[in-house]
């Protein structure tokens, strides 16, 4: 009987710990995850613009190629 008054509050103890230990490894991990998500979303805004930028390049190359398409220059 006397050990196991005494086994409680150690598991208690021990399960208190292992918890703490627990939740600060969670949160470093989650911390880490949205760091990464971050980077990845920064560097998909980033191909987005460059994309962007290059169609804006490309678009009059594009109509300079196809003039057929220009409604302005369309047989009567």
């Amino acid at each position: 009987m006397r050990c196991s008054t005494l086994f409680l509050p150690i598991a208690m103890l021990l399960l208190a710990g292992c918890e703490k230990s627990f939740d600060k490894k969670y949160q470093d991990e989650l911390e880490q995850l949205n760091a990464e998500a971050d980077e990845i979303q920064a560097g998909i805004s980033q191909q987005l613009a460059e994309g962007a930028e290059a169609d804006t390049i490309l678009a009059p190359q594009e109509d300079a190629e196809h003039p057929a398409n220009d409604p302005s220059e369309a047989a009567p």
